[in-house]
């Protein structure tokens, strides 16, 4: 599955990750912190104004659902650039970025 992909070959050098079931999807956490999901086998993570600028460069678009009203709703979760998936050292840094992110708006 891609869940087992992303855990066992992308994320595979970064201790402390894992992962829950939510929302149809997958909550990825490090040490118990959410930074990131997969859905519809997609991967994304937590993004801020730290970090958007970054993420809207590489053409990466936010999660977005549709509401009960019909409305389409963007979370703070965008997709994991195909840059960031070619490079590991890139990963590992977005991925520690994105659960600072979280620890941020947790204690906020």
């Amino acid at each position: 599955s891609y869940l087992d992909y992303v855990l066992g070959e992308l994320l595979v050098n970064i201790p402390g990750i894992t992962s829950r079931a939510m929302f149809g999807g997958h909550g990825l956490y490090l040490d118990g912190v959410i930074f990131g999901m997969i859905v519809n086998d997609e991967l994304f993570f937590k993004v801020d104004d730290s970090n958007k600028l970054d993420y809207e460069k590489l053409a990466s678009q936010p999660f977005t659902y549709q509401g009960k009203s019909g409305k389409p709703y963007a979370m703070s979760y965008w997709q994991v650039p195909v840059e960031y998936l070619d490079n590991p050292k890139r990963l590992d840094a977005a991925v520690k970025q994105s659960t600072e992110i979280s620890r941020r708006l947790k204690k906020k």
